[in-house]
């Protein structure tokens, strides 16, 4: 097996785990596989490693992972990623916060014929201790954080979380669209959502004064079974915790001939 077969078995393989699909692990991992993670025990055998991604799940029930790179070679494949969800049970070694969290890291994965007999994983845990809500949290919750936030949510097509950031008053508003309250954002977002297959929502830059954080964004969507890659302007408003106002800016015309 080549480079070209690793890397398209490593990405079924993140396509499966991002949907709690565990079923075909088979196809993917040797039985006797071996991950090896710094200050743990490795992790031996196939059903080992099922249950250490079982465990993921119970911590972020709403797990989900993005493949950022990655690359293979005849016998490896290398990639970076990130992973985030709600932490809603004691896990990735301390008590659940409720809180969404998010955190990157790397992955090496060496193969043999087709499928995957050893594993390095490096997680960037200490950054997810440093989100608020974790026991190791010194500071308040920041108008950048909540927009990230918020634009996380939208990746994993998640409604109750897309709409845990927004206040009950909230004014959402792009061209021919204008959306008051959390009722009226609700209904929105569950129709929009109902037509959406993939929401990542690129954050190309971001500035903040006081309560307003701007963003410069690539909007990737599967909208209606078209992608589109809309370039957006983007203005929140954030009061405590809670979005008060989210203005979103584009050239509508652009954006309906590429999705027609």
């Amino acid at each position: 097996m080549g480079a070209a077969e690793n890397l398209s078995v490593h990405t079924r393989c993140t396509t499966d785990e991002d949907r709690h699909d565990l079923s075909h692990h088979g196809d993917y991992f040797h039985d006797d596989i071996v991950v090896h993670q710094p200050g743990a025990e490795p992790v031996v055998g196939i059903e080992a490693y099922r249950a250490f991604m079982e465990a993921a799940y119970a911590g972020l029930p709403d797990f989900h992972v993005v493949l950022d790179d990655q690359f293979a070679t005849d016998d490896r494949v290398v990639c970076r990623w990130r992973i985030s969800g709600t932490h809603t049970a004691d896990s990735f070694g301390f008590p659940a916060t409720g809180n969404f969290v998010e955190f990157a890291g790397v992955s090496v994965w060496e193969f043999e014929n087709g499928k995957a007999r050893r594993g390095w994983i490096y997680a960037d845990l200490p950054s997810m201790m440093a989100q608020p809500g974790t026991p190791a949290y010194a500071g308040a919750v920041s108008p950048e954080e909540i927009v990230r936030a918020e634009l996380s949510a939208w990746g994993r097509l998640d409604v109750e979380g897309i709409m845990s950031y927004f206040a009950e008053d909230t004014v959402w508003e792009f061209p021919g669209g204008l959306f008051a309250g959390c009722d009226e954002i609700r209904e929105a977002v569950k129709g929009y959502l109902a037509r959406t297959e993939r929401c990542d929502l690129e954050v190309a830059n971001l500035s903040v004064a006081d309560n307003v954080v701007l963003t410069e964004r690539v909007d990737h969507l599967l909208f209606d079974g078209k992608p589109i890659d809309a370039r957006v302007m983007g203005t929140f408003e954030v009061r405590g915790d809670k979005i008060t106002a989210w203005r979103d800016y584009f050239d509508a015309s652009a954006y309906q001939a590429h999705s027609s």
